[in-house]
């Protein structure tokens, strides 16, 4: 009678076979009918899910069931794995407009047969691994097990029948059926899985600025299935940004929010864009730091080296530096190259000592110690201000001395002493000192030298009488 129901509604009606105690016993059979039915009996064929009528009345029940709408729908495919092992994949969806469901899916093998012991439709030839799983309306999702057929049924495999059903996942029977398909050699191959959409994960959330959040990126393929994303590449947009650790090749990067505002967060693979939403709060990110490197250097007098500084702001990210200023304090000195303007001088130590490396950015700076070593700087030149100059005969010219060191710097002169030679003459005041006046007394050419240490500087001094009053003649008158 069942087999005649399977003949007669071959898209509609499918029966599957238990042989229970010949060579075709699997663990889902007595057990199954034992534990899930509670009847202590042994059936040649027996229903999953549960016809509510006499034995022997099943084409009447079924003329009742066929009638009955569902939302649930199952495609079935195969995928060969190799020779006679097939991935087989059943597609349930709950049509859009349908209602939520938890769902137990059921995969069997099946062979007709007249040689098989007690002879029947469908018997089943291995266990019916199940899967539960939860779909939403209007969404689908994948079910495939991995079957390795038999010989007996891969030699005969026209009468191999795959029997798929979307059960109520309850433990004792009976059990509603919401839907079942059938698949008979050959099997139909499903097309290629094709990535079609990227589901981000959490789709809003709210972070303040500087605090991090690990999203989820999922693929998903054209029948709504998981699709792995091999190559993910994520970014920001939008009033706020945040910077993703790792930017690519990951589904799960970490991202830390660098500026407040309304940001997008976006996610491609293959042409294909997820996104999500985030709002970053907080004050945006300004200077507070400058970071100096190398640190603690060591260098001789002429000696170079490329000196970086790196801004952070205050919530201990990377901020990029406006206008940098580089300057040396202390017992050491050097110049900067350039001085202003750049975030890496080259840096040319001039002067043996301690010294810290300073660099300001408005009212931000950071330092750095330097140690500068070489020869102490000693007194070798002595520059005199003016170099020559033109005095007329008992006026006065006022001159400055200033050192210079072996490295080309300033030198402190402790008093030198002043000293006129040549055909002219004058006298100094005072005789030593950085300053003196000079008071020329005789015409001439002259040399004015100022000495401290054996070391001297000169400067050329001519000495005129013009200008100065001629003698007044005076004619005496002889009054008798």
């Amino acid at each position: 009678m069942v087999s005649d129901l399977v003949d007669q509604n071959p898209e509609r009606f499918a029966a599957v076979t238990y042989h229970v105690f010949d060579d075709f016993t699997v663990p889902w059979g007595q057990d199954r009918f034992d534990d899930f039915y509670s009847i202590a009996t042994t059936p040649t064929l027996m229903f999953d899910g549960w016809l509510s009528c006499p034995i022997g009345d099943y084409g009447a029940c079924l003329d009742q069931n066929l009638p009955m709408a569902t939302d649930v729908t199952i495609d079935l495919i195969g995928t060969e794995v190799s020779g006679s092992t097939w991935d087989i994949g059943a597609n349930v969806c709950v049509e859009t407009g349908g209602s939520n469901k938890n769902l137990r899916i059921y995969i069997a093998a099946t062979l007709n047969h007249p040689d098989l012991p007690s002879y029947s439709r469908n018997v089943l030839m291995q266990e019916a691994v199940t899967e539960d799983i939860s779909v939403s309306a209007g969404n689908c999702r994948t079910v495939t097990q991995t079957i390795a057929f038999d010989s007996v049924s891969w030699s005969n495999q026209n009468e191999i029948t795959i029997i798929a059903w979307a059960q109520e996942p309850t433990d004792t029977g009976p059990a509603d059926v919401h839907q079942a398909a059938i698949m008979g050699w050959p099997f139909p191959e499903g097309e290629d899985a094709v990535l079609t959409d990227i589901e981000i994960t959490p789709f809003t959330a709210v972070l303040e600025v500087g605090q991090t959040m690990t999203y989820t990126a999922t693929g998903k393929d054209q029948n709504g299935d998981d699709f792995e994303l091999t190559d993910p590449v994520w970014w920001t947009t939008g009033d706020g940004s945040g910077t993703f650790d790792p930017e690519r090749g990951s589904t799960t990067p970490e991202l830390t929010a660098d500026y407040p505002g309304d940001t997008n967060i976006i996610c491609t693979q293959d042409g294909i864009t997820g996104r999500a939403t985030l709002r970053i709060t907080g004050d945006p990110p300004e200077l507070s730091s400058i970071a100096i490197s190398p640190v603690s250097a060591e260098m001789e007098v002429g000696q170079s080296r490329t000196y970086t500084a790196v801004g952070s702001d205050q919530y201990g990210d990377e901020f990029p530096l406006g206008d940098p200023s580089w300057t040396i304090t202390g017992d050491g000195s050097g110049t900067f190259d350039p001085a202003t303007g750049s975030a890496a001088p080259l840096f040319t130590a001039t002067r043996p000592g301690t010294a810290a490396i300073v660099c300001s950015d408005g009212e931000i700076s950071g330092q750095e110690t330097v140690v500068i070593t070489g020869d102490a700087p000693q007194l070798t030149a002595i520059t005199l201000s003016p170099d020559s100059a033109t005095i007329v005969q008992g006026r006065t010219q006022t001159f400055s001395a200033s050192g210079t060191d072996q490295y080309g710097d300033p030198f402190t002169l402790d008093g030198p002493a002043w000293s006129i030679s040549g055909e002219g003459d004058g006298t100094f005041a005072p005789l030593t000192g950085t300053v003196t006046t000079l008071t020329a007394t005789v015409p001439g050419s002259s040399v004015v030298t100022a000495e401290e240490d054996g070391v001297e500087g000169t400067a050329s001094v001519e000495i005129t009488s013009e200008g100065l009053p001629k003698p007044r003649r005076v004619k005496a008158r002889h009054t008798p």
